[in-house]
């Protein structure tokens, strides 16, 4: 099986980025322009430093709605962990 470079909380940001990536909201990174049909595949710990970078550029240019989506997100993990 694959190393799993993501957690759960990676997982979800991916979800969320395709969407972004497919409505044509955000643009990918220089160096990922396949990520621009959504197809956002992390499959070494480069892509997963590029795919961090591009997050935060993305939440930086969202004023925090990015960072109240993965605060609830986190929240949800918890929860569903501990029941």
């Amino acid at each position: 099986s694959k190393a799993q470079f993501f957690d759960d909380s990676t997982s979800m940001r991916v979800a969320v980025v395709q969407g972004l990536a497919l409505s044509g909201k955000v643009q990918p990174p220089a160096n990922h322009p396949e990520w621009a049909n959504g197809n956002i595949v992390l499959t070494s710990e480069d892509d997963k430093t590029d795919f961090d970078r591009w997050w935060l550029k993305i939440a930086s240019q969202n004023g925090g709605q990015m960072d109240n989506f993965d605060d609830h997100m986190r929240d949800g993990f918890n929860r569903g962990a501990t029941q």
